[in-house]
């Protein structure tokens, strides 16, 4: 079968479709593993491939497999990228060591092996303790029509699915109805904190042109060009060009649905957080940070920076940065303000990325207890040094470091910049960092 099949039409839904897989990846935590090994299963050509991946500095490596030969050729000649593999296997056929990877991939390839349980087993076997498995898939019921009097799409899609889809050798095996499926699939596999997303497209608000392209995005393959019978392709086509008539009419709606599904292997080693333990102490208590306490957390947050992380920030951290470590001091069971630190053991160092407290809690004593609180979890996690960054002109907050032992190691110069105002009324602002550390 030659690569050109589809090939244009496949490139265009990758391309509509990349934020939403990027957002997948970051749900997963996939930006922080370290050295990531990648299976790419059903790869195509590799250019969504390469456009997927090749942007993360922490991929180590990348294999992407298909069982069409003149795919993984064109896949191999566009790989400038060493970290980039490619090669002519189907997932049954493809002989990668157990626990070889920390993310194998479905995308849109799932709902065609012969044996969907099966692969996801297969992905099983391949990921480490604590790797993800992705998919992305669809569901032919999880489509919507209206006004569709004559019920053209789902004449369309009965017709492919019950006498084209045999007939087409990439097509033989697929499940039009996997998005549905999928999450109980991977469960069964073994996977644990199953996770589905569903992103919708729809003509709702388009134009007459983009109408259009959706119409064709979502049919180009059922058209079966590669079916012998040429009275089947001409009573598709027939069917075909009366709908998409109805994507002409400004009062048709059409709605398709696509399922990001993934799944966690259970058994990943121990995050550094794991080692906060709770503590009491001059009427407060500190413990690990956690999800309940996101919102009182962004509220101080907001409150004591100029350039506050994001919610979504904040909860990436709690949920995949294998590093990262955030406690809160309550008072009264309120959070008062919260401190968070990177586990660095190659470095022997617990850098500081956040301390805050409260204005109401404030010259209370929490940012000590805070401080205090990081320096002996970090020393528990054999640490020898705590560090942070501060601005120069901050003379407040290296004060109070310093009455905490921290000393000035270091200065990062113009490492703050402020744009300009609105209007350019005024130019932006340049501060140094200021390096301080805590032996521990």
């Amino acid at each position: 079968m030659a690569v050109s099949w589809n090939a244009r039409q496949m490139s265009l839904v990758a391309q509509a479709d990349f934020a939403d897989e990027c957002a997948q990846l970051a749900d997963v935590g996939f930006p922080f593993v370290e050295q990531a090994r990648v299976l790419d299963v059903g790869c195509f050509d590799g250019e969504a491939t390469v456009a997927r991946f090749a942007p993360f500095s922490n991929v180590s490596e990348v294999v992407g497999i298909d069982p069409l030969p003149d795919a993984v050729l064109a896949a191999r000649e566009r790989a400038h990228d060493g970290r980039f593999s490619f090669r002519c296997a189907s997932l049954d056929e493809y002989e990668g060591a157990p626990g070889s990877f920390d993310l194998v991939c479905f995308y849109h390839s799932l709902q065609h092996v012969p044996d969907a349980a099966a692969a996801a087993a297969r992905a099983f076997e391949l990921l480490r303790p604590g790797g993800w498995v992705v998919a992305k898939t669809a569901d032919d019921e999880a489509k919507l029509s209206y006004p569709d009097p004559d019920h053209l799409m789902r004449r369309v899609m009965a017709l492919y699915d019950q006498r084209m889809r045999s007939q087409i050798p990439h097509t033989r095996h697929t499940d039009r109805h996997n998005g549905q499926k999928c999450a109980t699939i991977l469960g069964r596999a073994g996977f644990s904190d199953v996770r589905v997303r569903v992103r919708t497209a729809s003509t709702a608000g388009l134009d007459e042109q983009a109408r259009a392209a959706l119409f064709e995005r979502c049919t180009y393959f059922r058209r079966g060009s590669h079916v012998a019978c040429e009275s089947l392709r001409a009573e598709m086509a027939d069917l075909l060009e009366q709908w998409r008539l109805l994507f002409k009419r400004d009062d048709y709606f059409f709605l398709t649905s696509t399922f990001y599904v993934a799944g966690r292997k259970p058994g990943a080693a121990p995050r550094a957080s794991g080692l906060l333990r709770e503590e009491r102490q001059d009427g407060l208590t500190v413990r690990a940070m956690g999800k309940e306490d996101l919102c009182a957390v962004v509220e101080i947050e907001m409150s004591s920076f100029d350039d506050p992380w994001s919610p979504t920030a904040l909860l990436a951290e709690l949920d995949h940065n294998p590093r990262a470590c955030y406690a809160v001091a309550l008072d009264g069971g309120a959070v008062a303000g919260y401190v968070g630190w990177w586990d660095l053991p190659e470095q022997g160092v617990a850098s500081i990325t956040k301390i805050a407290v409260s204005r109401t809690a404030r010259r209370c004593g929490v940012g000590r207890a805070l401080m205090a609180y990081a320096a002996r979890c970090a020393r528990r996690a054999g640490e020898v040094a705590a560090q942070l960054e501060v601005r120069a002109s901050n003379a407040a907050a290296r004060a109070f470091y310093q009455r905490m032992g921290f000393q000035e190691v270091g200065v990062r110069t113009g490492y703050y910049v402020e744009p300009p105002t609105a209007g350019g009324s005024a130019s932006g602002s340049v501060d140094d960092a200021v390096i301080m550390a805590l032996s521990l």
